[in-house]
């Protein structure tokens, strides 16, 4: 998949070279979003925003906190 981001006359030749155009990928991208998104997920989940449940790990022995509202 070709970026917009190579013909740009913002960024010029930045992204034309390979090091750097693979860190923008789609791919890198992608993996660096879903680790953002288990990142927020457990965070949640540790202020009790979440259930331990739906953050996809096993409850923890002590109750959690109440939501805030």
């Amino acid at each position: 998949m070709t970026s917009a981001l190579i013909a740009s006359g913002l960024f010029g030749q930045q992204f034309g070279d390979a090091g750097v155009a693979a860190e923008f990928s789609v791919e890198a991208f992608g993996a660096r979003m879903l680790a953002f998104e288990a990142a927020w997920t457990r965070a949640l989940a540790r202020t009790g925003a979440v259930s331990a449940g739906d953050a996809g790990r096993p409850p923890r022995s002590t109750p959690a906190r109440p939501a805030r509202t």
